[in-house]
Formats: C-alpha cells, sequence, structure tokens
C-alpha cells in the first residue's frame, strides 16, 4: 500500500461511510508509475506500481459485485484505464480482469443503449470511467466498449459544451442536452474535464480519423488548455468562468493544489501529444503547431513551421535519405469557410479540400519537399443550443474574449478561492450578465495582432483571443443585437 493517507480511508469507503475519493489519488499516482516505467524504463516503478496493484486486487476480492458498484459511485479517477494499461504493458490477463472490476456497469449501460442519462451526475467522476471503456475496447475488441466512447463523446462535445470546448457547470451536469444557457456562472468548466475529454478524443480519433475529433481537440486545447496557467507564477485554473464579468481565478503559490493543479500539470507536458497520427498510407497532420515529427519506421522527418494562430497557416518540410511515398493528409478545419490553398515547392495545387475534412497529398516525396498551407480566418458566431441570440464570437478556432477592465481586482481578489462567491459589478451601466453587442460588423484593428472591435450598447468593446486574458474581468457570451 503507498497513498498519501492511511489505508482506514479505504476501510471507511468499503463500508460506505464518509469518505472523499481515496482512489482518485491512488489513481494518479499509479498513473504516474506506469508512466515512468514506459516512458523512461524504470524497473522500480513497474515493481512498486504491481506491489500497488497486488494491494488493490486484495482490497477489491471480498466485495461481490453489488457491493462494488456501491464504492464506483464515489470518485475513482480513471482506475479502470490505468489497469488496462497496465494490462497491455506486462501481458497478464489478471490486470485486464482486476480493471472490469472498476468499469461502472451503471453509469455505461445507459450510454450503450444510446442514452442520455447524464444529467444530475458529476462530471470529471464519469469523463475517466469512458476513457477506461475505450481502453477496454481497444484490448478486447467488444464493441459494446466503442459504441458507450463514441455515444458519451458525442453527447458531451456537440450537446453539453461551452463555446471552449469544456464542459460541466458546478463541477455537474445540470441540465438537458443542448441546454446550456441556463449553465453560466463562476464555475463553469472544471478543468479536470477537458484534460480527459482531450485524452477521450485521442482515442476516439485512432479509431475513425474523423476530422470533427481534431476539431474538438484545437478547439479545446486553445480555449480550454492554452490560457490555464499564469504567465508568471505557473499557477493553474480551477474553473474556466464563463460569466460575464468574471476572471480567471488561479491558484495561490505554495497554498492551492486543487485536483485541477495536477491534470493541468499534465496538459502542459502533452502539447505535443495530438499534432500528428499516422497509420500504414501516411501522417495526419491534425493540429498547425510547430514541431517537429520523426516518423522513425519509415525514414522521414516532417518539420512544421508556423506562427499559428497569428499565422493563417502553416508550411511542412520533409527530410529523407531517399524518396519514401506516403500519404501527407493535411487538416482542414471547420472554420476555414472562406476557401484555403496549399502549394507544393511552390507551386499551387488545384482541388483543396473544403472545411471539415483532409487535403490529401500522396506521392514520393524526396528531401526538401515543402507544402505551405494558407487557412483564412474568420469572424463567426457560436450561439447557445438553446438560445441562438446569445453567442460568442470567435475567429477561426479561437473564442474571442471582450475587456471589461479591472475594477476591483486588487491583488487579493485575483487570488481568492474559487469555490467562495466573487462580485460581478455592472459595466458602463449596464447589468451583467450578458452584456449586449452588435457582432455584425466587427472589425479587426490594423497592427493590433489579434485585436478586434465591437459595438456594445454603451460604447465599443476590444475583443481579444480568450487564451490571452489575465487579470482582468471579461465576457465570452453576449446578448445579440442588432
Amino acid at each position: 500500500y503507498l497513498s498519501a493517507f492511511p489505508e482506514e480511508f479505504f476501510d471507511r469507503l468499503r463500508d460506505g461511510k464518509p469518505v472523499w475519493a481515496p482512489f482518485y489519488t491512488l489513481h494518479k499516482i499509479m498513473a504516474g508509475l506506469l508512466d515512468m516505467h514506459t516512458l523512461t524504463n524504470n524497473p522500480q516503478a513497474l515493481d512498486v506500481l504491481q506491489g500497488m496493484a497486488r494491494w488493490t486486487g486484495r482490497w477489491a476480492q471480498p466485495l461481490g459485485d453489488e457491493h462494488m458498484a456501491r464504492v464506483l459511485e464515489r470518485e475513482y479517477g480513471g482506475m479502470n484505464e490505468m489497469f488496462y494499461n497496465l494490462a497491455a504493458v506486462t501481458a497478464r490477463d489478471g490486470y485486464k480482469d482486476l480493471a472490469h472490476r472498476f468499469d461502472h456497469e451503471r453509469f455505461f449501460a445507459p450510454l450503450a443503449q444510446g442514452h442520455d442519462e447524464l444529467k444530475g451526475l458529476h462530471a470529471n467522476t464519469n469523463i475517466p470511467k469512458v476513457v477506461g471503456a475505450a481502453r477496454r475496447y481497444e484490448l478486447t475488441g467488444e464493441l459494446r466498449y466503442r459504441r458507450i466512447a463514441e455515444y458519451f463523446w458525442r453527447q458531451v462535445t456537440t450537446q453539453r459544451a461551452y463555446c471552449t470546448g469544456g464542459t460541466s457547470n458546478g463541477e455537474g451536469w445540470n441540465a438537458e442536452p443542448a441546454v446550456l444557457s441556463t449553465e453560466l456562472s463562476g464555475y463553469t468548466q472544471e478543468d479536470c474535464t477537458t484534460y480527459n475529454m482531450l485524452k477521450l478524443t485521442r482515442h476516439i480519433f485512432g479509431w475513425t480519423a474523423d476530422p470533427a475529433c481534431a476539431d474538438f481537440y484545437e478547439r479545446a486545447l486553445f480555449n480550454g488548455i492554452i490560457g490555464s496557467q499564469h504567465p508568471h507564477d505557473g499557477e493553474k485554473l480551477y474553473y474556466v468562468n464563463l460569466a460575464a464579468g468574471l476572471w480567471k481565478l488561479f491558484g495561490t503559490p505554495g497554498q492551492d493544489y486543487w485536483c485541477c493543479t495536477g491534470t493541468m500539470s499534465e496538459s502542459f507536458s502533452q502539447f505535443g501529444d495530438s499534432i500528428y497520427f499516422h497509420d500504414d498510407a501516411g501522417v495526419y497532420v491534425n493540429l498547425f503547431i510547430a514541431s517537429e515529427l520523426n516518423w522513425s519506421e519509415r525514414g522521414v522527418r516532417l518539420v512544421q513551421e508556423t506562427q499559428f494562430p497569428e499565422e493563417e497557416g502553416t508550411t511542412l518540410r520533409i527530410q529523407t535519405a531517399k524518396p519514401v511515398r506516403f500519404a501527407l493528409r493535411i487538416r482542414v478545419p471547420y472554420w476555414a469557410t472562406h476557401g484555403g490553398t496549399a502549394a507544393l515547392n511552390g507551386r499551387t495545387l488545384d482541388g483543396f479540400a473544403g472545411p471539415g475534412g483532409y487535403f490529401v497529398l500522396e506521392r514520393t516525396w524526396r528531401n526538401g519537399d515543402s507544402v505551405a498551407v494558407k487557412l483564412p480566418m474568420s469572424l463567426h458566431l457560436h450561439p447557445m443550443p438553446d438560445d441562438p441570440t446569445l453567442a460568442a464570437v470567435m475567429y477561426g478556432p479561437l473564442v474571442l474574449a471582450g475587456r471589461l477592465g479591472t475594477d476591483g481586482l486588487t491583488p487579493d481578489v485575483l487570488r481568492a478561492e474559487p469555490t467562495k462567491p466573487r462580485t460581478i459589478p455592472e459595466y458602463k451601466g449596464q447589468p451583467i450578465p450578458p452584456p449586449e453587442l452588435r457582432a455584425q460588423g466587427a472589425e479587426r484593428l490594423a497592427g493590433r495582432g489579434l485585436e478586434f472591435r465591437a459595438a456594445g450598447e454603451k460604447g465599443a468593446v476590444t475583443l481579444v483571443p480568450f487564451h490571452t486574458i489575465f487579470d482582468q474581468r471579461y465576457a465570452i457570451y453576449w446578448r445579440l443585437t442588432t
């Protein structure tokens, strides 16, 4: 047994007594040990992990299925996913059986039938369970678990996600599907949920190569992850507040260690893991991030040069010792509705793909070949599904935030406890939320980077990418006027 608290906490969990989430912490330790083994080939980490796994097996073995089902009502992180991963690494089916004991059938059953019964549930308790279902499908081929994962992903990303790609209000799903206009507060989008939805998205893209997965990933990455760490001291967010007039509330150094402190640390170590995917036929370029891919199986290096999103496009350069044939698939995002272009070695190509797909170049590549892609971005609205007059303004994949000033934001207020109420003053005499905005006629300001100006009822509003906003009040959703 190895954890941050006494074994007696697990006795409480077994006996149905008050205790909060001991398996959540155990999962983090065990998953970290597995990473140490797989990423650094540390044999001691695997030894310690397998000792913890034996302890977990002994703890769970006496519990019948109904008793275990009650245990699984308490948040337990990704214990099923971790044991499936351990089974894959060690080729021991016993770990797969132990993982299955952490598959929460009461939660999975309606999802397997295509029923959304998420209302009233704690979001981040349940998203990791579905990541575990995805791993079970990958290890066993049981299609039921793929259906669970894909249906859940569709429901959350299309029916329960904000413009930022994030989900949850007060850490839960409080409304029916596609009802979000009543779900704006200072407690929206717990950061852990975004981290775990991106994990699930990676799995589903690996099965389907669906560009909608990559579109969602980009939106959640730029608007939910980037911008969730303070540039001065590295502190993280708990909630991504979406009610107008609020501000990003970061932790206090040396004092705050939330669940999101951990998951955001993981998120900021993973920027490179979903830029590229590959199959036997070629490479998918899903994200426009300056990077270098070493595709060692084919003897290819792919260098991506871009300043995206400040730059509307990217350049890909091929490095190879000998000619090699493969398909280069470049994502054309859903937001690229104003056309795009691609040039191979300086020559413009015909047949560029429409938004929501891939532009595919299958050819024999030689050292020094380059592909330059232009993807013009434009302003567009992201309305609430249940209230089209309440909308966010976006530029390409970027959510734009309206600057509302720093009134009342003293240092102690900027770093207050996120679970306590915050003050939301009026802005130029108009009540918040939501402020009014005339989105039609919004324009980009020359020489000011990604800065825009739109007309509000009480004067001009400056809009900037949400991930660049720090230490000031803002608005994301607006009541549209003409």
